[in-house]
């Protein structure tokens, strides 16, 4: 184990308002991804066919999202990001000629056993703000977004600074 934090995931955390320099690392080592599992709605997973302009009138009715998965059935085959879909939406002749299978970038996800450092890690490799979480074979289950990894750590954190001021109220004077 390094001492310290790699820079890249300070600044990461620090987009959200966390300083990681100013606690410990355990708080969100410690975590398991299933701890912090959301579902998204069906209506935004698509099949390697789905239309470029399905994709794109999704992207527009739910905004914020940044990540989209593309599934065969329910196993994660690729996904794709708001960056592919700027990018399309600025080139509209592409539009008409292109489905999910083509912009699709290669699955990225974690496991529901993963720690939420693994999880972040992921992320910040991938420079995506939320990612799918699958089982052993590759299936779907859910999604981790970077705000559940900032909320793990403060609860952790706010824990051990209740502990602190207890401990220092109660140290004889």
């Amino acid at each position: 184990r390094g001492s310290g934090i790699p820079q890249v995931k300070v600044a990461f955390a620090r987009q959200d308002g966390i300083d990681l320099s100013q606690a410990a690392p355990e708080a969100i080592e410690s975590t398991p991804v299933s701890r912090a599992l959301i579902e998204l709605p069906r209506a935004l997973e698509f099949s390697p066919s789905t239309r470029s302009e399905e994709l794109l009138a999704a992207w527009h009715q739910h905004r914020p999202r940044d990540v989209y998965p593309v599934l065969d059935g329910r196993r994660l085959t690729g996904i794709i990001t708001v960056d592919d879909l700027t990018l399309l939406a600025s080139e509209p002749t592409l539009v008409p000629l292109t489905n999910a299978a083509d912009l699709m970038r290669p699955p990225v996800s974690v496991r529901p056993q993963d720690n939420l450092q693994a999880a972040l890690e992921t992320m910040v490799a991938h420079g995506i703000r939320e990612i799918p979480v699958t089982d052993e074979v590759g299936n779907l289950v859910g999604w981790l977004e970077d705000r559940a990894i900032a909320s793990a750590y403060l609860k952790v954190r706010s824990k051990s600074a209740e502990s602190a001021a207890a401990s220092t109220n109660s140290a004889p004077a």
